[in-house]
């Protein structure tokens, strides 16, 4: 069941409020909150033992040969990455007896990690992924650039693991957990003798058996994210995006943070309570039976020895769209939340310990209710065809933006309002018009009169100052005017 809410919960939307050159500037933004509200369902985890990787890439299975390509940011076959793989072939298996090293995947993946941790360092200066980008596909650089920049974020550094991985000959994707970029490498398993071919009518002896394409899995190389915790994965973030949109004008998309939160199957209720709850708000709950996803996982793992156990996920995503200038009308804002499909086995992969992932509620908070129109009933087209897809999509938001006649900024500070209140056409102040506070669940509220530039001040009663949320409007004589939710500093 889709639902959006009318706005009731707290988002501060800040902008500049100087003025330059008798017009005020404005950059607009919308921030939205996907929540949504699945039952996962966990099956026991195998417990395998591994082989090595065929001498052939021509061997591994359909599904998993892909994962070899180089792409756009991941330029495996750039020099500064064959480089860097070849110092890390060397560290691993540097005599010529110890080349079977190179077909085990794991401990190529644990020499890499050494390899990155000598070699690149993590700055917190360096943050792709939370700067605002007009193409989220483009945020990161290739490969090759960070390797030789040598400092990169955490998400970057995964990137760099994935195309290293492939070099060296190990099929290796990009995934998303906990809100972040993982890597996943392929790890196989012994292969499998099959059927002996028949003997002809002769003398000579039989053929021999005939090797099958090796069983194997995806194993992630954070081996603090559990199996259950990966949402979804691609052949290249530049390939797919979590979020694309066709305005009428350009705007920058910002993913804020992502929140999850597990129930057990038995807090059914109590799962909903906090969808209906974080809905309000735009942020999820603190709810005493909620567990980190990670803590809920584990657990049922540990105890699970056959048959199947559920769990109840509440995940909360919160995106931020910018424009430079006051923000236009909008055909369409496409916003694709991942998730970890559960498709049946392709090719020769083992069965993962996520058995199945069903929606039961989702629904779109914003701090601007005015602005925002739902389209439904469109059928996903392109990549999302493609078999496997290249990025598990399970809830598809399909969102437009009204434009409005006027724009209102503001900000709440300790005793008062400061804001601007302006024409969206000319970006002219709005001489005259009232601007009105009000208290959410309070009678209390406040008015003042916009000046001559579009600024106003707007003094806050004890009652109004003492409320966690106050609503902003400034409704004109043939405009339903812009809104906007103000929160205690």
């Amino acid at each position: 069941m889709f639902r959006a809410v009318v706005f009731t919960g707290v988002l501060l939307c800040s902008a500049g409020l100087g003025a330059a050159g008798g017009q005020a500037p404005v950059n607009e933004t919308l921030d939205l909150t996907l929540l949504t509200l699945n039952r996962m369902q966990l099956q026991p985890l195998r417990q395998d033992q591994p082989g090595l990787l065929p001498a052939k890439a021509s061997a591994l299975p359909d599904s998993v040969r892909p994962y070899l390509r180089p792409t756009h940011q991941i330029d495996t076959l750039s020099r500064g990455v064959q480089k860097a793989a070849a110092q890390v072939r060397r560290g691993l298996a540097p005599g010529a007896r110890q080349k079977d090293r190179l077909r085990d995947s794991r401990a190529v993946a644990q020499a890499l990690s050494l390899w990155l941790d000598a070699h690149l360092i993590l700055d917190p200066a360096v943050a792709w992924a939370s700067q605002p980008a007009l193409d989220r596909r483009l945020a990161y650089p290739r490969a090759s650039a960070m390797l030789a920049a040598g400092r990169v974020d955490a998400d970057g550094k995964v990137l760099v693991a994935v195309a290293l991985l492939r070099a060296l000959r190990v099929p290796a994707r990009l995934a998303t957990a906990r809100g972040h970029l993982v890597a996943q490498y392929w790890v196989a398993l012994p292969p499998v003798r099959g059927p002996s071919r028949p003997a002809k009518r002769t003398r000579r002896k039989a053929g021999r058996p005939l090797p099958l394409a090796p069983l194997g899995w995806w194993e992630c190389m954070d081996p603090d994210v559990l199996d259950a915790e990966i949402d979804a994965w691609s052949l290249d973030a530049s390939d797919l995006e979590l979020i694309r949109f066709k305005p009428k004008q350009e705007l920058s998309s910002t993913l804020l943070a992502w929140q999850r939160a597990a129930f057990d199957e038995n807090d059914s209720q109590a799962a909903r309570a906090a969808f209906d709850a974080s809905l309000a708000l735009g942020s999820l709950t603190q709810c005493a039976q909620a567990r980190p996803l990670s803590e809920a996982a584990g657990a049922v793992f540990r105890n699970l020895t056959q048959g199947s156990r559920t769990l109840w996920v509440l995940t909360a995503q919160h995106w931020r769209l910018q424009a430079q200038g006051p923000m236009g009308a909008m055909e369409h804002v496409q916003i694709l939340a991942p998730y970890r499909p559960a498709l049946a086995s392709w090719g020769r992969e083992r069965p993962p310990s996520l058995r199945g992932l069903e929606v039961e509620e989702e629904g779109v908070w914003t701090d601007r209710p005015q602005r925002l129109r739902l389209h439904k009933d469109r059928e996903l087209q392109g990549e999302w065809a493609i078999v496997p897809p290249p990025l598990g999509m399970l809830h598809w938001y399909d969102l437009g933006v009204r434009r409005h006649a006027s724009v209102i900024q503001a900000q709440r500070m300790t005793g008062r309002i400061e804001g601007v209140l302006l024409r969206s056409d000319n970006l002219t102040g709005r001489r005259g018009w009232q601007v009105k506070a009000t208290a959410q669940g309070r009678s209390a509220s406040a008015q003042t009169v916009v000046g001559d530039d579009g600024h106003f001040s707007l003094p806050l009663e004890p009652a109004l100052e003492a409320a966690d949320c106050i609503d902003l409007s400034a409704p004109g004589p043939d405009d339903e005017g812009d809104f906007q939710r103000l929160m205690r500093p």
